[in-house]
This record gives C-alpha cells, sequence and structure tokens, in this order.
C-alpha cells in the first residue's frame, strides 16, 4: 500500500488541508477500504476498479461513481473494491 499526502499550492491553503494518493493491491480475501470519519470533507477521485459502498450491517450497496464527495461523518463505513 501507498499512502501519501500532498500540501496544496499557496493560493488553496485556506481552503484545502492537502492532496492524497491511496495505491492499494485488493484481493478477494481483502476488498474492503474503511472510511474512517474525521472533519475533512473529501472529494474522491478513483481511476481503479469501482467502489461499492457497504452500508451498516452489510447488506446495503451502493456502486459509487469514479468521483465522489465524502461528507462529515460520525461513524466508520466501508468501501468494496469489486473485483
Amino acid at each position: 500500500m501507498k499512502y501519501q499526502e500532498y500540501e496544496p499550492h499557496a493560493s488553496l491553503r485556506d481552503y484545502v488541508k492537502c492532496f492524497w494518493i491511496l495505491e492499494k493491491e485488493y484481493t478477494r480475501d481483502a476488498p474492503n477500504e474503511e472510511v474512517t470519519p474525521d472533519a475533512c470533507i473529501e472529494l474522491i477521485l478513483n481511476f481503479g476498479s469501482p467502489y461499492v459502498l457497504q452500508r451498516e450491517g452489510g447488506m446495503d450497496r451502493e456502486m459509487l461513481a469514479r468521483s465522489w464527495l465524502a461528507c462529515r461523518r460520525s461513524r466508520c463505513c466501508f468501501a468494496r473494491m469489486e473485483l
């Protein structure tokens, strides 16, 4: 797994905390990505296989678009990579 953060240009720092990249090989045994709650709103641009949002209890699923907005959350959720 590769995770790296980058500082935004000075003109964006009042609005953007950071840019980050996550590169990860998902497998059938470990297809989930835990999205932990934080105080940030995140714009996710996915250039890999699509994610499926798995709601609490694991029953409901929603295919996520290639770009999506993750708003402030009060609890964890899981995004599962469709393999």
